[in-house]
């Protein structure tokens, strides 16, 4: 069963991982494919932002945050989730 919750500080080492296998081939995002781990969650993990993970046997497979789209108004941006490769191809 897929479950969706809010990313705790535990959850860094899952959410790189798949941040870093997304971003490396440079087609996907408009992300540095040498941006280092650190600032990559430094990023995911900013104060304004609200970082999901969707997790599997206790696995994160799948990560997501949602910022504000215009800071000086209420409108809120989803960033398109990331999903590890075993994961997206299971599902397609």
């Amino acid at each position: 069963m897929l479950n969706i919750r809010l990313a705790t500080e535990q959850d860094r080492d899952g959410i790189w991982n798949i941040f870093h296998a997304v971003i490396a081939q440079g087609d996907t995002y408009a992300f540095d494919p040498k941006m280092s781990r650190e600032e990559a969650l430094a990023y995911w993990f900013r104060p304004d932002t609200r970082t999901y993970v969707a997790e599997q046997d206790r696995q994160i497979v799948g990560t997501y945050i949602l910022k504000a789209n215009q800071p000086a108004s209420a409108l809120t941006s989803l960033m398109p989730p990331l999903w590890s490769r075993k994961t997206r191809a299971d599902w397609e």
